[in-house]
């Protein structure tokens, strides 16, 4: 294998690492988010909802990412 090849294979290896590690803790985030009983408390809900969409957002581009 030559050179550059061996270096864009090592990309794609490092890549698919790095989308499922971000899969990952995105979907960790929103779980703890989600069942997290202190942000379930009045007067969270604007920042519980923040935190998920913020999440949402991230989720969403790295699959776009991904699929790209």
């Amino acid at each position: 294998m030559s050179h550059k090849r061996y270096l864009l294979a090592l990309g794609a290896v490092f890549l698919v690492i790095w989308l499922a590690l971000a899969i990952d803790t995105v979907d960790d985030f929103l779980t703890n988010v989600s069942e997290d009983e202190r942000l379930k408390a009045v007067g969270l809900e604007e920042l519980r909802r923040d935190l998920l969409v913020q999440a949402r957002d991230f989720y969403e581009l790295v699959i776009e990412e991904a699929t790209a």
